[in-house]
């Protein structure tokens, strides 16, 4: 713990029966509580969450500003970045961009649907309304129910709490297929 809401990873090395914490600087890795360490993608590494920069269109001062999450991955000497998505940490979902999408998509948060909306990226964020992906994560049972008669796939559902997203129909060459869409989303 770096701070009173502050967290950093710290990295223990083996050798000959002794563990070692590793001296290497590992401030990169400093987040919010909230961003847990975890091997998101099963591969049997741990991933480390870390906010990353805004999603086009946003400035530091903007009050509804998203920003990305960077995984990062133990290259052993160093961190370096595995994915780059968005981490709805009250839902629990994590969500990798397509590689097309890290610099040409932005993320809006709906206050009114309670979900976010990733759009393709003009200029600005009043200009962006190409939506490819809705996700609505935390959802109630009705609120799921609702959403689902509506288009929505439910992806998940954890103690009553649902996550479901939505891939509108359109010939933007941006647009992946819910499987796909699926693939890139890990709780």
């Amino acid at each position: 713990v770096v701070g009173s809401s502050t967290i950093q990873t710290e990295v223990l090395h083996i050798s000959n029966k002794q563990m070692e914490l590793s001296e290497r600087d590992l401030t990169q890795t400093q987040r919010q509580q909230e961003y847990a360490s975890v091997d998101i993608d099963g591969d049997g590494q741990i991933e480390v969450p870390v906010k990353g920069e805004l999603f086009p269109g946003y400035t530091d001062s903007d009050t509804d500003a998203v920003y990305k999450t960077v995984w990062l991955k133990d290259d052993g000497d160093a961190f370096s970045e595995k994915y780059v998505g968005y981490y709805n940490i009250s839902g629990g979902l994590a969500f990798v961009l397509p590689s097309t999408w890290k610099n040409s998509v932005t993320c809006i948060f709906d206050s009114v649907k309670e979900e976010y909306v990733f759009e393709r990226f003009n200029n600005s964020i009043e200009q962006s309304n190409s939506a490819l992906l809705y996700i609505a994560a935390g959802k109630t049972s009705d609120e799921a129910a609702d959403l689902i008669s509506d288009g929505y796939t439910q992806i998940n559902e954890h103690l009553g709490v649902y996550s479901l997203i939505y891939v509108p129909q359109s010939e933007d060459k941006l647009i992946r297929k819910t499987e796909v869409i699926k693939g890139n989303i890990f709780f």
